[in-house]
């Protein structure tokens, strides 16, 4: 029984990241459609401070996850009004969200989307029970007509509760 435990814990830690990574090589060439569909790239995300730099697919379903951050459906398009939501894994599957407890408000989130930059400003930060959706509102201190909101499972290593970054759109090209 401990073999079989010790073999699943190696195969999230380091499998799972091994599958995300040769996802992320496909869908770095995989150009961003009009219209998404599950699985899609729909932006590339940057956050400087963490060092992050990894594509966004469409869904957040386990097999959307799986490949890489994604894009709530019933959320915002990119850089468009409204919420904008994304989430990612803090563990297993690339961790790309492993690190969102060094970023601090006033970090710059990219997000590059249909030959467009579009560069949203933290303003907030926050731990959430898992169950606390209204979250995907957005901000609820913040005027900004667009919003960006990301999600992860926290602390690292569980999902217990959610870490929640809120940002607001500081300027696109």
């Amino acid at each position: 029984m401990g073999v079989a435990a010790i073999v699943i814990a190696l195969y999230q830690l380091f499998g799972t990241g091994i599958i995300e990574s040769h996802a992320q090589a496909r869908l770095r060439t995989t150009p961003i459609p009009a219209h998404p569909h599950l699985g899609s790239p729909v932006a590339r995300l940057r956050i400087p401070r963490i060092g992050l730099d990894i594509i966004v697919v469409e869904g957040v379903g386990l097999p959307q996850l799986a490949i890489g951050p994604g894009h709530y459906p019933q959320s915002a398009p990119i850089g468009h009004a409204g919420v904008t939501a994304i989430a990612g894994h803090s563990s297993g599957w690339g961790a790309p969200f492993m690190k969102f407890g060094r970023i601090q408000p006033g970090d710059m989130v990219i997000l590059d989307a249909r030959k467009h930059e579009y560069r949203y400003r933290i303003t907030r930060m926050g731990i959430v029970q898992a169950k606390d959706v209204w979250v995907l509102k957005g901000d609820p201190w913040s005027q900004s007509p667009s919003k960006l909101v990301l999600t992860t499972c926290w602390p690292v290593m569980t999902s217990k509760e959610r870490l929640i970054i809120w940002a607001d759109l500081a300027s696109f090209a």
